[in-house]
């Protein structure tokens, strides 16, 4: 059977594999350019109807049906867009702040104290520990700053990322004679004008909107953030 395939945004490939009872399990899925190829967009991959009908067969057995869908609404699950949530610490001593110099896919950018969100840890928890491993200060966040939503695309590293950054302020702790974390060139005290000045080399524009924010005086309390006791056990799954 010739037929040209659809193209969508977020695809999968599912392929027929010769009569219609042999559609069932993982192996439904092949390299594009496989023989009796069509991709479909999230929704025809979620109807086992519509998937069927694609290729003009018939209708498998019930019990084929059933495992075929199974694997479909699962690929379906997988593919559900997600931020890629991030934690920041914003420190002040002295009309400063401390930030840190790294090196990047973009090369070498200003940032604060930040990174990822890991399983089994709390966002206050993730932000203290990334404030240890990128200054090797302890920080003991106290307050949020605010929660902020941007977008990183880069068509050069074939990158587009949404991120979703809670960035927290505190008390700054004390320092300890360890190496920083891979990346991180050295730490930095900066004004909110070498801030402003430095925009173009930010690792974000959240750089300078958090610093903004936390000079205007907006807090929140910790309490507006809950961590259920769920999360934690996710570290020992």
């Amino acid at each position: 059977m010739n037929r040209a395939p659809m193209r969508h945004p977020h695809v999968r490939t599912l392929v027929r594999k010769g009569n219609a009872d042999e559609w069932a399990g993982p192996d439904c899925f092949a390299e594009k350019g496989s023989k009796d190829t069509i991709d479909l967009d999230f929704s025809q991959r979620t109807n086992i109807s519509a998937c069927l009908l694609q290729f003009g067969v018939v209708q498998p057995r019930a019990a084929t049906r059933k495992t075929v869908k199974y694997w479909l609404l699962k690929d379906a699950m997988s593919s559900i867009w997600k931020p890629s949530v991030t934690v920041a610490a914003i420190i002040e001593r002295d009309q400063r702040f401390l930030l840190v110099e790294e090196q990047t896919a973009e090369g070498i950018k200003f940032n604060q104290p930040a990174g990822h969100l890991d399983p089994g840890e709390s966002l206050v928890v993730a932000a203290a520990r990334e404030a240890f491993e990128e200054t090797a200060h302890e920080f003991f966040p106290d307050t949020l700053v605010g929660v902020y939503l941007s977008r990183y695309q880069s068509s050069r590293m074939n990158e587009d990322v949404t991120y979703l950054r809670f960035a927290f302020t505190g008390t700054l702790g004390a320092s300890h004679d360890r190496p920083l974390d891979e990346g991180i060139l050295r730490t930095v005290w900066m004004s909110h004008e070498d801030i402003v000045a430095t925009q173009d080399r930010h690792r974000s524009p959240l750089v300078l909107k958090c610093v903004e924010d936390y000079l205007a005086g907006q807090r929140f309390p910790l309490s507006v953030i809950h961590t259920h006791p769920s999360v934690h056990l996710a570290a020992n799954d």
